[in-house]
């Protein structure tokens, strides 16, 4: 799935959220917390939504610091142009 989405994005933008669940889901971190970031820089609606409820699919990284830090700043920030 992480393949077809990256060659999706090639030709139109994807929710950066979904990549990063994808790959929190296999335990690359670094990479989903890349996207995460990515998904702050843009503002996404979805990064708000998923990241307000500690949404199931994030879980592997409720632990990482650095989640919890973009967490809070998510969180901390309004989602508006």
């Amino acid at each position: 799935m992480i393949r077809a989405m990256e060659v999706r994005e090639r030709n139109g933008w994807v929710e950066p959220t979904w990549f990063a669940m994808m790959y929190a889901a296999i335990g690359d971190h670094d990479t989903a917390l890349r996207w995460l970031q990515k998904g702050f820089d843009e503002k996404t609606f979805s990064l708000r939504a998923f990241t307000s409820w500690n949404h199931p699919w994030l879980r592997p990284l409720w632990d990482d610091s650095r989640y919890q830090a973009l967490r809070a700043k998510v969180m901390a920030t309004t989602f508006r142009d």
